[in-house]
Order: C-alpha cells, then structure tokens, then sequence
C-alpha cells in the first residue's frame, strides 16, 4: 500500500511512463510492419540503439528484437536500500542492451561484477 503523501506523485510518475510505452509501442509497431515487409531500415536500427542501448544491430537480430515483450520503468535515486542499478548487459546473440540488475544477479567472484557492484553501490 502506497503512504498517501505520496499518491499523487506517484500516479503522476505512472501516468507518464504508461504514455512513454503507448509512444513507444507505436514505433516499434511501424518498424515491425517494415520487417514484416522486408525492408530492414537504419532507422528501425537506430531507434533501438538509441532507445533501449543495443549494440551490434544488424539484419539478423532487427527481427528478434523488435518482436519481443518491452517495459518501461523508472529508478529512484540509490539511497542505500537493496534493490538493482542501471548496466550495459552483454549478450551473446543480443549484443549489448540497459539493463536493471540486482546486486544479487552478479557473481562476487568476477572481477568485474565486483567492480561493478561497487559502482552500483557508490551512486
């Protein structure tokens, strides 16, 4: 349940994010259209390098990551309460993508998650 001070804002903070998703919906729904048709365009390409962070975006994965489930979601200020922190997230067949991860996704016994948990930690 929600404290009631700050119902308002939240649902302020609902509302535009529902509307960030019906825009963003409407793009991808035009760029699937294309796919469907064949045409692969840089900007369908461009659109999701520049919105959701991939990399790597070639013919072959355009298809795979336009017709996939999308969310939206917004991240308070880490004022040391658990909870996950924005990464760059590789992957094999997806390239490089933003990513919400909790500390407890990472393996403390890689250098680099750990590094990386300690920045997640500092901000």
């Amino acid at each position: 349940m929600v404290k009631e001070s700050v119902q308002e804002i939240q649902s302020k903070w609902k509302q535009l994010l529902g509307g960030y998703l019906v825009k963003l919906s409407k793009k991808i729904f035009h760029f699937q259209r294309q796919v469907d048709e064949g045409i692969y365009s840089d900007e369908a390409m461009s659109f999701l390098s520049d919105t959701f962070g991939y990399m790597n975006l070639n013919e072959s994965n355009l298809k795979e990551l336009l017709f996939r489930p999308i969310r939206v979601c917004g991240m308070v200020i880490n004022q040391g309460q658990p909870g996950g922190g924005p990464f760059y997230v590789k992957d094999k067949n997806t390239g490089t993508s933003l990513q919400i991860v909790e500390a407890a996704e990472l393996d403390k016994t890689n250098s680099d998650h750990i590094k990386a948990l300690e920045m997640m930690v500092t901000f």
